[in-house]
């Protein structure tokens, strides 16, 4: 049954079983912190009859007091609402994955309709009703997106943390279709930062993003504070957005006095006179912005380029002058080096080959 406790610092603690969890979880009690005596008694009473709906409910489908319970196969349903109140707000997302994963489930369970068996969902499935044909690769971010969910949510049911069967399997994706690697040259990087209708700030911005290799939203408000910067250590700790590591586990970059953090700085302070957030964010703008600038950029210059091959053309630079693919692997933060290997593919095949003829000229002259 619902409690409700008023804590030393006058504020109340009501522990109860959201509407639907008595049958879904071993543990079905959540609890949550209010302020307001008048807000935390409203809850508190609402939570009684919800449980008491719920426990009527129950009984009448046999569920309490049976000795041959029946174990549900989850619903889209079931699985959706497990997942936003179990996982969304304890894994350390990026605000656009959050937004990606909450508009997917609403777009499904809307159009679906909630009691649809999550293990129904595969790859025809989904493409027959939302697949793009003149669009490369449609559809393969949201059932990524659905796997991910997936797993989630055997993993809860192996571990028995929610009652229920999950005959679904994960959902075989087609080969995508790779999107060329567009690093920038010398001479384009020439066009861009040697123009002088270009803003400053933004070759900065453009400047900092090839030194480090990070995406954009890595580097920017709200997941980039300068608590994540060791000053006289020379690092960084980026909260790394691409999923190939764990979740908790930060990526640690190089963050050199001289180069990095001046021209950090050097952009902080250009915001610091209309952000009032600079003294928290080193780059107190949204990625919307950065991206504008970007492309504003790319425009004036007329080197055709995206805040993605910025990334690109930091690797390719390193693999260039290092030879070392680890090193690479090391400094985008990927998991294993053949994520690397399959993402630079193309520039290690030219590379390899620029190299035989290297030695052949070499040994023959």
């Amino acid at each position: 049954m619902a409690t409700i406790t008023r804590l030393e610092s006058n504020k109340y603690l009501i522990k109860y079983i959201p509407e639907g969890y008595r049958d879904l979880y071993k543990n079905p009690y959540r609890s949550i912190t209010i302020n307001n005596k008048v807000q935390a008694n409203i809850i508190y009473n609402d939570a009684l009859l919800v449980e008491e709906r719920d426990r009527i409910n129950s009984k009448l489908n046999g569920k309490i007091n049976s000795v041959n319970i029946t174990v549900p196969e989850l619903t889209i349903g079931m699985v959706f609402k497990a997942f936003t109140v179990n996982a969304i707000p304890y894994k350390q997302y990026a605000t656009k994955t959050v937004k990606r994963y909450t508009s997917l489930m609403k777009k499904l369970e809307d159009d679906l309709g909630s009691d649809l068996h999550f293990s129904k969902i595969d790859y025809e499935f989904y493409y027959k009703r939302y697949g793009n044909p003149d669009k490369k690769n449609s559809g393969i971010t949201a059932l990524r997106c659905l796997n991910h969910i997936g797993n989630w949510a055997r993993e809860q049911v192996s571990e028995g943390k929610i009652r229920g069967t999950i005959n679904a399997k994960p959902i075989k994706l087609p080969k995508t279709i790779k999107s060329k690697k567009n690093a920038l040259k010398q001479h384009q990087l020439d066009s861009i930062f040697n123009h002088p209708d270009i803003c400053p700030i933004t070759k900065n911005i453009i400047e900092l993003y090839i030194l480090t290799g990070c995406r954009i939203s890595e580097l920017c408000r709200p997941d980039f504070t300068w608590e994540q910067i060791d000053v006289e250590g020379e690092v960084a700790y980026i909260k790394n957005k691409g999923h190939k590591r764990e979740f908790d586990e930060p990526l640690e970059i190089p963050f050199l006095k001289d180069h990095h953090q001046k021209l950090l700085k050097k952009i902080n302070d250009h915001f610091k006179l209309t952000h009032d957030e600079a003294d928290v964010y080193p780059i107190p703008i949204s990625q919307t912005r950065i991206r504008s600038r970007i492309t504003v950029a790319s425009k004036i210059s007329g080197v055709m380029f995206t805040p993605h091959d910025l990334r690109d053309t930091s690797a390719t630079i390193l693999l260039r002058e290092s030879g070392n693919i680890y090193a690479v692997k090391e400094h985008l933060g990927h998991a294993n080096v053949k994520d690397t290997e399959n993402a630079y593919a193309d520039w290690i095949r030219d590379d390899k080959k620029k190299s035989s003829e290297m030695i052949v000229n070499s040994f023959y002259s």
